[in-house]
């Protein structure tokens, strides 16, 4: 599924991604493709797999898509 960053809490290691169902889901930095958690920043548009956690949705395997030039 595709989304986008709307939330960045960077500084405590997670964000939140809102999908094209409207849902926002919580990601935690170890969901975050290695390496690519500080990339995310409000607005980022990703790819992520939905998933419900204990708390609510979730969004893990969370990859920044990379805009073409």
């Amino acid at each position: 599924m595709r989304g986008v960053v709307v939330r960045t809490f960077s500084d405590k290691g997670y964000v939140f991604v809102k999908g094209p169902d409207g849902i926002s889901r919580f990601v935690h930095a170890t969901y975050v493709q290695w390496g690519m958690f500080d990339t995310l920043q409000t607005g980022t548009k990703v790819e992520f797999t939905p998933d419900m956690g204990p708390k609510g949705p979730i969004a893990k395997d969370v990859t920044p898509i990379m805009e073409e030039e």
